[in-house]
């Protein structure tokens, strides 16, 4: 959540930290993602306006204003949500820091 509103509204956020970030929701947790978006074949702008990575551009390119962490051991969000997002972040320019929490687990017990 404050990827994206950083990403849409910079000139209200001027920073952001996000652990483990769902950047993708179509592909997350199915059971979840489809209760509030629908199916993705059925309502595929849903998920495109509720990807972070349709807003990369609205980062700003100055100083890094953005703080991803992701958990070694997250076996909620997959590490490729990150990897995604870091990819996307740097073909653009946009500044961040970064760094993997070896030791954070989360799950959903």
């Amino acid at each position: 959540m404050s990827l994206m509103a950083a990403a849409r509204y910079a000139d209200t956020y001027r920073a952001a930290i996000a652990g483990s970030p769902v950047v993708d929701w179509a592909h997350y947790d199915t059971a979840y993602t489809e209760r509030y978006l629908g199916l993705p074949s059925e309502h595929p702008d849903a998920y495109t306006l509720g990807s972070v990575l349709s807003y990369i551009q609205g980062f700003p390119n100055d100083a890094p204003c953005l703080m991803i962490s992701h958990g070694g051991q997250d076996e909620n969000v997959h590490f490729s949500h990150t990897s995604a997002l870091l990819q996307r972040l740097g073909s653009l320019g946009k500044p961040y820091e970064f760094f993997v929490s070896t030791f954070v687990q989360l799950s959903r017990n």
